[in-house]
């Protein structure tokens, strides 16, 4: 189904505004400024999901380019904001929640890696899906109605262990419909007649599905569902086992919850996008969902699938910002802003897109921090004068490391966001 998407004039309103209040914030906080050069670097500690990572914390990653790298010797041309330093671990969207609402780190060991208080957290699933949109940050010292950005794109990669399967040179390509059957457990073998028609194998293929299933909270399990319940109402095989974040077994209840899937019991189940992709690797015939960067650094390949245009598209950093072109923000909210990108229409688009979101406070005690995170966007991430330097343009950067950056008019929205209610008031 094709939508007329546009981001709502009120954040666009506030994107104008975001020019003004940017370069005000140049003009009429030297002090600040100067201040933060003559103290240690301010500390940015956030912590979420697992499939920005690499992007975020790479040795030429966002966070190692734009402030202080930890360790110091990752930053070899010198950090862009020498007054701050970013900690962030990679906890997973469900740690990250009641951490980001309490600013307080979990306690899982390594991971937790970074000190409290938390400043931002980074989900997969936007706010409102988990019910969170009205929750108050509780504990000490910021305070407020959380604040939802997006920060990039990834994609849902659906991929395969290419073991036996005889694949062509472009690898495997799945309809609609196939994807739809395989991910509801009623296309169970690739002697399918239908993954026949979307891949010329050069005999039929008499090898079990093995589908991988997150068993985790996650924002990954939440893009999927969501696009195929979008999707999946055209086809043979619909999909009614639920769209959210928690995954459990078994058929759907009378009363399903709101953000419950309910998988297959013949499905495979494990725990993390790592677990995700060795599974797959050890297992012929197994096929999984699983974010393009993760997949990317595991060596596996991804299924071009078929997009609303009719096109087959694999998940290549110029089909996922093509899949951006109609975003649409969802939320009347003016502090949330929530993309629906569940069926992208552009016919180079890569059908099943993900959105990561940053989760930030409405009141920061420290306004220090309020100077350092309106620096990172409107320096940086949504800069409206990027860096002709490769090494220091955000957007190539995410490109280098396959992921994909915002389209312009996003990012104005986003900077507006920031500008407005990131503050040391909680206006």
């Amino acid at each position: 189904m094709f939508i007329h998407c546009r981001l709502k004039l009120s954040h666009l309103a506030n994107s104008i505004s975001a020019i003004t209040l940017a370069l005000g914030l140049v003009i009429a906080e030297p002090a600040a400024q100067k201040s933060l050069a003559q103290e240690a670097p301010v500390q940015i500690n956030g912590l979420g999901a697992t499939f920005p990572a690499p992007l975020y914390t790479n040795e030429d990653g966002w966070f190692n380019t734009y402030g202080n790298a930890v360790p110091p010797a990752f930053n070899y041309s010198g950090p862009i904001n020498s007054n701050v330093q970013f900690r962030y671990a990679a906890v997973g969207s469900e740690a990250a929640i009641n951490s980001f609402f309490t600013q307080t780190p979990p306690s899982i060991g390594e991971k937790s890696t970074v000190p409290r208080p938390i400043a931002f957290g980074v989900i997969d699933a936007p706010l409102e899906q988990l019910g969170l949109e009205e929750r108050t940050v509780t504990g000490d010292p910021n305070s407020g109605l959380p604040i939802q950005v997006p920060l990039v794109a990834d994609a849902i990669a659906v991929t395969y262990n290419p073991q036996g399967l005889r694949t062509p040179p472009g690898g495997l390509r799945f309809s609609r419909a196939t994807y739809c059957g395989i991910f509801t457990g009623q296309i169970t073998n690739f002697s399918h007649y239908r993954l026949q028609l979307d891949t010329t194998f050069p005999s039929a293929l008499n090898l079990q599905i093995k589908v991988v299933r997150r068993s985790d909270s996650s924002g990954s399990t939440y893009l999927l569902s969501k696009h195929l319940k979008t999707v999946c109402q055209g086809t043979p095989y619909p999909w009614n086992r639920g769209v959210g974040t928690i995954s459990v077994v078994g058929d759907p209840p009378a009363n399903p919850d709101p953000n419950t899937v309910y998988w297959p019991k013949n499905f495979l189940s494990v725990n993390g996008s790592s677990e995700v992709a060795k599974t797959v690797a050890k297992n012929p015939g197994a096929i999984a969902y699983i974010e393009n960067s993760v997949r990317l650094t595991a060596f596996l390949p991804a299924a071009a699938l078929e997009n609303e245009a009719g096109y087959f598209a694999a998940p290549s950093p110029e089909a996922i910002i093509s899949a951006l072109k109609d975003a649409n923000d969802t939320n009347p909210n003016p502090k949330i802003i929530t993309l629906d990108v569940s069926n992208p229409a552009d016919q180079s688009a890569y059908p099943i897109p993900a959105v990561n979101y940053l989760w930030l406070y409405s009141k920061y005690v420290d306004t220090n921090l309020v100077v350092a995170i309106r620096g990172f966007f409107n320096d940086f991430v949504t800069s409206v004068t990027p860096s002709s330097d490769p090494q220091r343009n955000a957007d190539q950067i995410a490109i280098n490391q396959g992921y994909a950056p915002l389209p312009r008019n996003v990012k104005d929205a986003v900077r507006g966001v920031v500008n407005t209610y990131v503050s040391s008031d909680g206006n």
